[in-house]
């Protein structure tokens, strides 16, 4: 399964949502990029920024990306982007960091125990693991960031599986019958059906950019179990960090694990969109 200097930055949007129980929580990132339900540009959109001709990696045609500097209650400040292609109608939406990484890498244990727990956001950065330990199914850090919820990353998993079912189907029809049982499952599981309850959800991030929601925040959440970790030498490789002279001396290091540029401090959106647009051109 499946994966940025130019002006002032754009002042953070605040997109939180009342809920039914009168707390705040971050819109999806479909309401705060995209507008609606619809996808057409709502009243949350106002302010976003956007760049037209964006080329479509699916099809090669043209495109408008849109990005919103959102604040998000009890984490932080991040980089919202939805782009939509003119021509295919492809629309994907990404979650961005600004090559911003945390001193400490982050673990979110959550028990899900009824189907509310389904509808708790999810911010995972492209970088982190996403474990459904009854199951021992993992989502791998090869997708790109996103904003979402449990439910969307269950449908999301299903969907990527259910992909290229029929081709698996007609050449090893043993190993298609055995994807189709666990896309079966993480089906019902982002239904909250009773008998796939409680389940616990693992998210492992070394770069410390995602977070799980805590509905009581800012009161501790007994379901909700949060920690941090020094990364390895080899984690810090893989975030593009230069491994220190202790880790180097010990031979501990695996230089062909480099696969990420150095990371840049937090841009603001205007600096960000800069970098497209120039990239672009």
């Amino acid at each position: 399964m499946s994966e940025r200097d130019a002006a002032s930055a754009t002042p953070a949007a605040e997109t939180e949502a009342p809920s039914s129980n009168g707390e705040y929580r971050v819109s999806t990132i479909g309401e705060a990029v995209g507008g609606g339900e619809d996808g057409g540009a709502g009243d949350e959109f106002a302010g976003a920024d956007e760049i037209t001709g964006s080329m479509c990696m699916v099809c090669g045609g043209d495109g408008t990306t849109r990005m919103l500097t959102t604040k998000i209650p009890f984490f932080r400040e991040v980089i919202l982007s939805s782009f939509e292609c003119d021509d295919c109608h492809c629309r994907n939406n990404e979650v961005i960091f600004g090559g911003e990484l945390q001193e400490k890498g982050c673990i979110f244990e959550l028990t899900v125990n009824n189907a509310k727990d389904l509808n708790r956001q999810v911010i995972k950065s492209d970088f982190a693991t996403v474990t459904f330990r009854e199951m021992e199914f993992q989502i791998p850090p090869r997708q790109r960031g996103e904003v979402t919820t449990i439910e969307g990353l269950l449908r999301t998993a299903a969907e990527k599986l259910g992909e290229a079912q029929d081709l698996r189907m007609e050449r090893s029809p043993e190993v298609g019958a055995q994807i189709a049982g666990v896309i079966a499952r993480l089906t019902l599981m982002s239904t909250g059906m009773d008998s796939e309850l409680p389940f616990t959800m693992v998210v492992e991030d070394p770069s410390g950019n995602s977070f799980v929601e805590n509905p009581s925040a800012p009161n501790k959440d007994p379901a909700l179990k949060t920690s941090h970790f020094t990364r390895t030498a080899q984690q810090d490789m893989s975030l593009g960090l230069q491994p220190s002279n202790e880790a180097l001396a010990a031979g501990t290091v695996d230089a062909s694990s480099v696969a990420r540029p150095a990371p840049r401090e937090m841009e603001g959106t205007a600096a960000l969109m800069a970098r497209v647009m120039n990239k672009d051109t």
